[in-house]
């Protein structure tokens, strides 16, 4: 029981720290002088979350948040607000909706200011209702399991990614969500050994951590992911089937784990999403690749709302931290 008490301050803790991250970006001042509400609507399973920005002369002086159940459409919920806010408009492709009580006109720019901070406000609301009965990641969890055909709830998601530069000094950085939340303790970092000139490539790289990862050569860990995101396309997920003819342990592990690979193709600029492609006749956008019965890959594009949004930051974290140790182990090369 006191091992059990230990291990829930802990996590209180990690939320504490998270949350006071998030409340220190409270303090909002924009270059244009506005002064009225900003609505954003987030549907998650079957509730509709609300985040209500208001602002007086450029600052953020309040944030409403709170959540409404999803039997309502978009439309009556936005009604309960039109004597505060003048103007309602649904962005196009999106899951959000802005209400605005003044006639101005935003920039791409501004409008990705407000979507990065609704979605700052949204994880901390997200935070706070993993203490109550009703868990919102867990609706987000659910419907990715859903959309992606997952085997397993994905509880415990981790992703690799590995850095490089110009295919030297190699390194690997894994990243952890757990309930939906940052893991940090989850967090792994490898110093790639088996590439050792710029002939080789990252594929090789990713191998070694796939494997050093799992222990293959000795005996599986005990603590295993639901999912395994790897950062890339069918060729990073193409390496598995690799290690499933050559390796019985991961063959094992295969039957545990749900691997899948988190490719960005075109969309490595975030402008070019969901604008048309010059190569073919589809949307620009990121995609799911992952194996049916089969053993083909299978491919599913991103919808982009805030279930997706966790797979795309746990891909982010595992980036900015193998790129973080990369530039570690440089650093301490040119001392």
């Amino acid at each position: 029981v006191k091992i059990q008490n230990f291990e829930w301050a802990a996590k209180l803790r990690d939320i504490y720290l998270h949350l006071a991250q998030l409340v220190e970006k409270q303090n909002v001042e924009l270059s244009k002088q506005i002064t009225g509400s900003i609505l954003s609507l987030k549907r998650i399973g079957e509730t509709v979350v609300f985040i209500l920005l208001q602002f007086f002369e450029g600052r953020l002086i309040d944030v409403i948040r709170d959540k409404v159940s999803d039997e309502q459409d978009f439309s009556t919920i936005l009604s309960g607000f039109e004597l505060e806010l003048w103007e309602l408009k649904k962005e196009e492709k999106s899951d959000t909706v802005f209400a605005r009580s003044e006639k101005l006109r935003f920039t791409k720019v501004e409008r990705a200011i407000f979507d990065e901070m609704i979605n700052k406000f949204l994880e901390s609301y997200l935070i706070v209702t993993s203490f109550e009965g009703e868990n919102l990641n867990n609706d987000l969890l659910k419907t990715l399991q859903e959309r992606y055909q997952l085997k397993k709830f994905p509880y415990r998601i981790e992703c690799i990614d590995i850095s490089h530069l110009s295919w030297s000094r190699m390194s690997g950085g894994l990243s952890c969500i757990k309930g939906g939340l940052i893991e940090k303790k989850g967090y792994r970092k490898y110093k790639i050994q088996s590439v050792i000139d710029e002939n080789n490539n990252d594929y090789l790289a990713l191998r070694e951590v796939i494997e050093r990862r799992f222990h293959l050569d000795e005996q599986l860990p005990e603590e295993l992911p639901d999912l395994f995101v790897l950062d890339g396309g069918k060729g990073q997920l193409g390496i598995l089937k690799a290690l499933y003819e050559e390796n019985q342990n991961f063959r094992l592990l295969f039957s545990k784990i749900q691997f899948v690979a988190l490719g960005k193709g075109e969309a490595r600029k975030k402008t070019k999403i969901w604008t048309e492609s010059k190569k073919s006749s589809e949307v620009i956008g990121e995609h799911l690749y992952f194996f049916d019965e089969h053993f083909q890959i299978q491919t599913i594009p991103l919808v982009y709302d805030q279930a997706d949004r966790i797979l795309i930051k746990i891909r982010d974290e595992a980036h900015r931290f193998s790129n973080a140790y990369r530039k570690q182990q440089m650093k301490g090369e040119w001392k």
